[in-house]
């Protein structure tokens, strides 16, 4: 089912995704080469700072649609 993006997904589905392949801040912060507080940013209050190139890294990396991780699907691999 199609939706509209979904601002208040963002910043959930990061840690969501985090906590269900089990790892910490700090690994997904090496994996995306940024400093760990940075990454605790994106997470808890500044999930639209994320730079592009990092956002689609954590997407690949979760092997999921950038879709999905805005909100706009409920569906991780939706086209």
């Amino acid at each position: 089912m199609k939706r509209y993006y979904n601002p208040l997904q963002l910043n959930y589905r990061y840690k969501e995704l985090r906590l269900q392949h089990s790892f910490t801040c700090a690994q997904i912060a090496e994996l995306l080469n940024i400093d760990e507080s940075e990454y605790i940013s994106y997470e808890n209050d500044k999930p639209y700072d994320m730079p592009l190139d990092k956002f689609i890294q954590l997407a690949d990396l979760y092997n999921v649609t950038s879709g999905y991780l805005i909100g706009c699907t409920d569906n991780p691999y939706e086209p």
